[in-house]
């Protein structure tokens, strides 16, 4: 699997402040075909979620929103 740019800068967690405006979790995947777009787009909302999941159990604080 090829690992993108983005996906190399986005691969791990990052704390924002709970009072900060803004929060998000990011999901990536890559395929060298495009016919397998929607794949990719399932595979980086799974992965996103993930992180979001593995984020809150690492920052028991933070409420979910």
């Amino acid at each position: 699997m090829k690992i993108s740019a983005t996906e190399a800068r986005c691969s791990s967690s990052i704390y924002i402040p709970i009072d900060a405006k803004v929060s998000l979790a990011i999901g990536a995947d890559w395929s060298d075909n495009g016919k397998y777009l929607r794949l990719c787009m399932h595979n980086a909302d799974e992965a996103m979620y993930a992180d979001k999941n593995n984020f809150y159990e690492e920052h028991p604080e933070v409420p979910r929103r």
